[in-house]
This record gives structure tokens, C-alpha cells and sequence, in this order.
């Protein structure tokens, strides 16, 4: 049983999520975490809230790397990899006062804008509904992952 967490945790902490709120996977990473996470559902290994904490964890790691991003200069909170992770994070309280300081909005935004903004209701659950649902093989020449941003 640990072991099955313990994949569980190394499989969703190496997934990315991109401008666009979705986890940025290949149609072949799909169809293995979507057999995986159907099969230790089926068989009682996990709940799916075990599933949605470890999400909620990993979108509070890509939240936090885009805090670094932006501190560091390297981009706007709202032009980092995924805003909704960063508003994800700041509406639970991720970071500490000293840290809030260092956030740079536009003109007149506030926390409470960008929260406003970008936040995603229920953000864990849409990852993991995306990850649930049944892939759909891309078409020849079309781009293979399912989240991409092309922008």
C-alpha cells in the first residue's frame, strides 16, 4: 500500500501545469496515469481525496515555483506558468507576510484582484477530473499534449 502511494506522489509531483490550468501531459503519459489512476481507485487502494491532497500539494509546489520565477524578475505573476497555481497558493495562505511584500502586481492589482482573477474553484478536483477522463488519441500532425498552450 505505500508503494502505491509512493508512485502515486512520484507521478503527480513530476506533472507540470500550464498557462492554461491543465496538467501538461503527452497522450501517452494520459493513457498510463489514467489506467493507474482508475485501477487503485477500482481496486480501493486510494480514495480519490488521497488523490486530490496529493494535487493540492503539487499545485502549492508550482504555485511556490512560480512565486520564485517572479521575485527572481523572470515574469509577471499573471505571465508565469500557471497564474492559478500562484492564486491557487496565495488564497491558502502558502506564503508568509515577508514573501506577499515581493509580489509585484499591475498597476493597482491587489492579492485579492489576482485571486479574483485567477483562483479556480475546486482546482485539485478539475486536475483530477482531466486525468480521469478517457484520452483522446491526437490526430496526425496535431500537437500530442493535452493542456498545451501554444502561445
Amino acid at each position: 500500500m505505500d508503494a502505491i502511494k509512493m508512485a502515486l506522489n512520484s507521478l503527480i509531483s513530476s506533472l507540470n501545469i500550464g498557462m492554461n490550468e491543465r496538467f501538461l501531459v503527452s497522450y501517452k503519459e494520459h493513457v498510463v496515469i489514467n489506467m493507474f489512476l482508475k485501477k487503485i481507485l477500482g481496486l480501493d487502494l486510494v480514495s480519490e481525496n488521497e488523490i486530490k491532497g496529493v494535487i493540492h500539494t503539487r499545485i502549492l509546489g508550482v504555485g511556490r515555483h512560480g512565486y520564485n520565477i517572479h521575485v527572481r524578475g523572470l515574469g509577471a505573476p499573471d505571465y508565469i506558468e500557471s497564474p492559478a497555481s500562484l492564486a491557487f497558493a496565495l488564497k491558502m495562505d502558502h506564503f508568509n507576510e515577508e514573501e506577499m511584500k515581493k509580489i509585484i502586481y499591475d498597476q493597482e492589482e491587489s492579492h485579492a484582484d489576482f485571486i479574483g482573477q485567477y483562483y479556480i474553484d475546486n482546482f485539485p478536483q478539475v486536475l483530477l477530473d482531466q486525468l480521469l477522463t478517457k484520452p483522446k488519441k491526437p490526430k496526425p500532425g496535431k500537437d500530442v499534449e493535452i493542456g498545451h498552450c501554444c502561445c
